[in-house]
């Protein structure tokens, strides 16, 4: 065979070699001891949003957030609550002058936000689905 064949074989056979998956599943979480069990993404984002401030069985909700700069909370908030960059950035200046709220708290890692979400049972959050552990619950998932 010819190099050029042999070097189109290689090519092809390291492409087909690559993950087909290059981005994260999402996996929304709680404390184990939270009595939800799962949420829609409509009333994920509305949490997070913060337009509602209880869970649907009336326990207060803290939503935390991975770093607006970390790829998968851009990924979050693209896919699960609807709004990215720009969009959410105005969503919430408008509430913080408004007087009308804050941003939700904004955690350095996964594994902070795995720390804090074991300590509280009020709190969700999102990271990785690959970092899940037995110390959160996963209330939703959505494959990427």
């Amino acid at each position: 065979m010819n190099r050029s064949i042999l070097s189109l074989i290689f090519m092809c056979s390291m492409v087909l070699a690559l993950p087909t998956k290059l981005r994260a599943d999402i996996a929304v979480i709680v404390h184990p001891n939270n009595p939800v069990s799962q949420l829609t993404k409509k009333q994920i984002s509305m949490l997070f949003l913060k337009q509602v401030k209880a869970y649907p069985q009336g326990r207060k909700v803290r939503p935390l957030n991975l770093h607006r700069k970390n790829p998968l909370s851009k990924s979050f908030y693209k896919n699960v609550v609807g709004k990215s960059g720009r969009r959410l950035s105005s969503y919430w200046a408008k509430i913080l002058f408004s007087g009308k709220g804050t941003a939700p708290e904004e955690v350095r890692s996964s594994k902070e936000m795995l720390k804090k979400i074991s300590e509280d049972k009020q709190s969700i959050g999102y990271i990785d689905a690959a970092q899940v552990n037995e110390r959160v619950k996963v209330i939703f998932l959505l494959a990427n």
